[in-house]
Parts: C-alpha cells; sequence; structure tokens
C-alpha cells in the first residue's frame, strides 16, 4: 500500500497530448509514502527462462502468478468459468448457489 498526493492538470480547448495515457489528464505526483517495503532478497525473481522447482513455487504461490503463462491460464479460467454459468444460468434456467462445504480447501 503506498498513499499518495496528487494534482490533476488539464486545460480546456487544447488538443490531448498523445504521449500521455489519458490523453487530456496529466496527474502529477506531490507526494508519496511507503508503507510496507518490499522485502530486499525475494525467494525467487520472475524470469521466464530461469524457474525455481515446484514446491518453491507453490509456496511463495503469490509470486509464481506474476509470470506471464500463470495470468494467462488464470485470465482463461475465469473466461471459461463466466461462460459456463452464462450459458447454465441464461439458457439451462440454472440459478448458483454458493455453498462453503462444496468448495475445496486451496492449498497454502
Amino acid at each position: 500500500m503506498i498513499p499518495m498526493t496528487t494534482t490533476l492538470h488539464w486545460e480546456v480547448g487544447v488538443p490531448p497530448d498523445e504521449k500521455l495515457a489519458t490523453g487530456e489528464i496529466e496527474v502529477v505526483l506531490k507526494e508519496l509514502t511507503v508503507l510496507n517495503p518490499a522485502k530486499k532478497n525475494m525467494p525467487f525473481t520472475v524470469r521466464e527462462h530461469n524457474r525455481p522447482k515446484e514446491p518453491l513455487r507453490m509456496k511463495y504461490r503469490y509470486i509464481d502468478l506474476r509470470f506471464s503463462d500463470m495470468q494467462f491460464r488464470l485470465r482463461l479460467r475465469s473466461r471459461v468459468l463466466m461462460k459456463m454459468r452464462e450459458f447454465l444460468i441464461n439458457h439451462r434456467g440454472f440459478t448458483e448457489v454458493e455453498t462453503p462445504t462444496l468448495f475445496r480447501r486451496t492449498p497454502g
């Protein structure tokens, strides 16, 4: 968590700046405070060519999810589940009921 104080700058009638992601609005940082600094030595770095062994990856799952293929799989899973739910609810009249005892526990 990093609280910041910013100022928004924009001018009416001025054409959008192609260099700015927002186009017309510029966000200027005034103050920044780091509340939880990162550890200097992470258990492993996120590099595609040099992955650690699976037990270490599972222990630090939150770091492992930064690999691009893991993000792709997570997003793909989310899209597939969303499409399945949409089909079952919209075309088959299903009602989704969340029951904690039906969910499996996640490792870790």
